[in-house]
């Protein structure tokens, strides 16, 4: 869908991979990670979907 590849756009562009699998956004974390990179993930997603949000006129 259109809202998954928006929010895949802006992950890419915040050097994070996610797939979008129509309004869906997957995240394959590596098995072994910590709480500091978790951390980054979290934070990287958030702002991507928050930037989502504001270009469909959202937030």
């Amino acid at each position: 869908g259109e809202v998954g590849t928006i929010c895949r756009d802006y992950c890419f562009n915040g050097n994070l991979i996610m797939r979008a699998t129509g309004d869906r956004m997957l995240l394959s974390p590596p098995l072994v990670v910590s709480k500091t990179e978790i951390d980054e993930i979290v934070s990287k997603a958030k702002k991507a979907i928050d930037a989502t949000a504001q270009q469909l006129g959202l937030s």
